[in-house]
């Protein structure tokens, strides 16, 4: 059985049956639809998967047999016709399929092509895809030459063959998403009701419960309503007259499964926002906003905030009714704490992100409290019995005896001084290494770890977490002790299961796993093995987190990570994923998309993400709309179509496309948004944001991969005297941008971390000192 074939029966097998009630219903409303000759509104994005292999003829080596599978997980049945145009460079003359897939079933396209001997670039082949006779998805699968002998194998799948198909990118077309708009637009429910209009309103607000962050919540809701009507919505403690009423309210059987849930409805004239939480009135607020007042927050501080403004001044809304919340128990990270104003307003912190945890071993033994010299037996040691490491991040050892007594003590200490506390960590030090005393390894072969080189210790800290969950106090055994899924404890336990309160945190490591995909897409065999990972991992932990990064923490340049996130953070939900802690570094200028997107999926797991991306560029871009959807979506095909392998932001950064194609649709929104009147000038100001952010990220990049990081990392030897010209030569950039967009400024957007700011003074000393080492 192929990977994909495999994949997607197993992926099958674990539909629960509440889910298969729930497609069932999906596939009536669906089927009613279409019969009447209505967009197919219903069906989401994910029920068809598209993937591409290929293999060299048997009887004809130079002749590449591809098969790209079309794979039905929705309800009904999909007619599929898709085609290929004919691509010169690969001898391909172009093919066509056409067949109709029942819902959980496949089908297989073959087609073939001849390349030249010697493929030296990346070939494109374009097409589409027509569901139930609409053409509604764009085709491209990308083809790649086989690699030199001297090619380094290091986080790639090599190709031995003369060419391969390495990737297939299916996106909805331009025409099937405004479609979709223009028909949930005509079927919006009617305004029933008017808040405010004319400088005039009947209404007041009567918060009977406050929300959490009530300052903001409040504020924002009276601003918006300023903006757009120019009335003063005062907060009165009763009722006099209809009002926006705040109310503690057990919402029952409706919010089950659902975190930080709120009730939005109307009776009468009333506008009531129920919720059992302050957050939840919070969310509420926000909901009532952003759902049906048409205030957004695209991106962070005053520019990223979108306020739409009645062309009569005059609040409207239709009759509510909905109860709305969040399907994860906690979720934070989706500006990595630089905005957290705007994590709120977009509902994207869910339990004040209270499941997070890290790593911290160094936090309960350490060289000032347990100084090497004296303790050398609390820590990690080798075979011969010296210290692994001695630094700060120093491991300890897991199974002395006085160790778990003082980890135990320490955690009975925080969760009796932190309240509300739920979790707290156990997590070993960032891949520091691990013990490998009689005792560790005595430990792990109880369990049928033979591998005696510390690598594999998952079922060692499932042992480590019980011991010191025995050892809380009563009071306190209904917290979580937190271990990441990482590094050297990332791989499957041989035989420990973990106690009823462990908490476990999936990594989707960048530098192991593929992020060119999707991890339930089979054509990569690293998110193959990941998929086996995390379907392990979710069967036997009862709270599951899922930490990824959609903000680069060393690259901050375009990093298309939507048609990634869309499909893995439902797939993770589906395999008993529970809480999210992200990390999202606040690289807002050229990856804020990522960040918009992640929040809406935070907030609301089955969001339509082409439906949401639309209406980022329509509202955030206005009359700049085109370019820069232009720049957004060129950025997730050039990630999409990259070879399966770790560490692909460099690998697309190194394509020249990766810059040229990007620059000319800034360079087009540019000169559109030149001649904007005062009264728009946002919409310029934004198209800078993300042209800085490209133009510095650019100038880093080039750096780093002639002189920095990137240029270490390869071997490659280091012209210093070149450094230091370029980074004089590039001082007043990096100083300007710094002075524009760091430090306290309320209306530009994070450009980056600040980390990643180039400080050209010290990086200058160090090129000078390599040059004085060197004579």
């Amino acid at each position: 059985m192929n990977p994909i074939s495999e994949l997607h029966e197993r992926m099958h097998i674990m539909q629960s049956v509440a889910a298969l009630i729930a497609l069932l219903l999906l596939a009536s409303l669906a089927t009613n639809a279409i019969a009447a000759g209505q967009l197919p509104a219903l069906r989401r994005y994910r029920d068809l998967k598209v993937y591409s292999t290929s293999t060299p003829d048997k009887n004809q080596p130079e002749r590449i047999v591809a098969q790209t599978q079309f794979v039905n997980e929705g309800p009904i049945p999909l007619r599929i016709n898709a085609r290929l145009d004919a691509r010169q460079t690969l001898s391909f003359k172009g093919a066509q399929f056409g067949g109709e897939i029942a819902p959980g079933q496949s089908k297989v396209w073959q087609w073939s092509f001849i390349p030249p001997a010697e493929l030296q670039q990346r070939q494109i082949i374009n097409g589409s895809v027509s569901i139930n006779g609409k053409r509604e998805r764009d085709l491209y699968i990308s083809v790649q030459g086989n690699d030199p002998g001297s090619l380094p194998a290091k986080g790639i799948e090599k190709i031995f063959e003369r060419a391969q198909a390495v990737a297939t990118y299916a996106p909805r077309t331009q025409e099937s998403i405004e479609a979709e708009m223009a028909y949930r637009n005509a079927h919006q429910p009617k305004p029933k009701l008017t808040l405010a209009g004319q400088g005039k309103t009947e209404y007041s607000i009567v918060m009977e419960a406050e929300p959490a962050s009530k300052e903001e919540a409040i504020g924002d809701l009276q601003r918006v309503i300023k903006l757009q009507s120019g009335v003063d919505l005062p907060i009165r403690a009763t009722a006099d007259g209809p009002a926006i009423i705040l109310r503690k309210s057990d919402l029952g059987a409706a919010a089950k499964g659902l975190h930080d849930a709120y009730r939005l409805y109307t009776e009468e004239k009333n506008v009531i926002i129920e919720s059992p939480s302050t957050n939840g009135l919070r969310n509420g607020v926000y909901g009532l906003l952003t759902d049906h007042l048409g205030a957004h927050w695209f991106q962070p501080n005053e520019l990223g905030e979108e306020i739409t403004i009645p062309k009569d001044r005059t609040v409207r809304f239709p009759e509510l009714n909905e109860v709305r919340g969040s399907r994860w128990t906690s979720s934070s990270g989706a500006s990595w704490g630089r905005a957290l104003l705007w994590d709120r307003r977009n509902r994207a912190m869910i339990e004040n992100g209270r499941m997070t945890f890290g790593h911290s071993w160094s936090g309960y033994i350490n060289q000032n409290n347990y100084p090497f010299d004296k303790y050398p037996e609390y820590y990690a040691r080798d075979r011969q019995g010296n210290i692994r490491r001695k630094g700060t991040d120093s491991n300890f050892c897991s199974t002395h005896p006085e160790v778990i007594e003082i980890v135990a003590k320490q955690l009975n200490t925080y969760f009796k001084n932190e309240r509300d506390a739920i979790v707290s960590s156990i997590d070993p030090n960032d891949y520091a290494p691990m013990c490998l005393c009689d005792r560790c390894l005595a430990l792990d072969k109880q369990y049928g770890q033979l591998n005696e080189d510390g690598k594999n210790v998952a079922d060692r800290l499932l042992h480590f977490s019980k011991e010191i969950h025995d050892r809380l106090n009563p009071q306190f055994q209904d917290r979580y002790l937190g271990i990441l899924v990482y590094a050297f404890q990332i791989e499957l336990p041989k035989s420990a299961k973990p106690h009823p309160h462990h908490a476990g945190l999936i990594c989707d490591m960048v530098w192991v796993f593929d992020h060119s995909r999707p991890w339930n897409d089979p054509t990569s065999s690293m998110n193959r093995h990941f998929y086996e990972l995390v379907k392990g991992w979710g069967k036997l932990l009862p709270q599951f987190g899922y930490y990824d990064y959609y903000g680069h923490w060393t690259f901050p340049g375009p990093w298309g990570m939507v048609h990634k996130m869309r499909e893995d953070l439902p797939a993770f939900r589906d395999l008993g994923g529970t809480f999210l802690m992200l990390e999202a570094q606040a690289n807002f200028a050229t990856q804020g998309l990522n960040h918009y997107v992640l929040a809406q999926l935070v907030w609301d797991l089955d969001a339509d993400v082409d439906i949401a991306m639309e209406k980022f560029f329509q509202e955030y871009y206005g009359p700049v709309t085109k370019p820069m959807r232009d720049y957004w979506l060129t950025t997730e095909r050039l990630y999409a179509l990259e070879r399966p392998g770790a560490n692909n932001p460099p690998r697309v950064a190194m394509r020249p496309e990766c810059w040229t194609e990007l620059q000319r649709c800034l360079t087009l929104a540019t000169l559109t948004a030149a001649n904007l009147p005062t009264d728009q000038k946002r919409f310029a100001d934004r198209v800078k944001t993300t042209s800085d952010g490209f133009e510095y990220a650019q100038r880093y990049f080039k750096y780093q991969n002639r002189y920095g990081e990137y240029a270490r990392d390869s071997g490659r030897p280091i012209d210093h005297m070149a450094a230091i010209a370029y980074l004089r030569e590039q001082r007043a950039f990096f100083e300007a941008m710094r002075k524009q967009y760091e430090g306290d400024t309320s209306y530009w957007p994070p450009l980056t971390p600040p980390f990643l700011s180039l400080e050209v003074e010290t990086a200058i000393k160090g090129h000078e000192a390599e040059m004085a080492k060197a004579k």
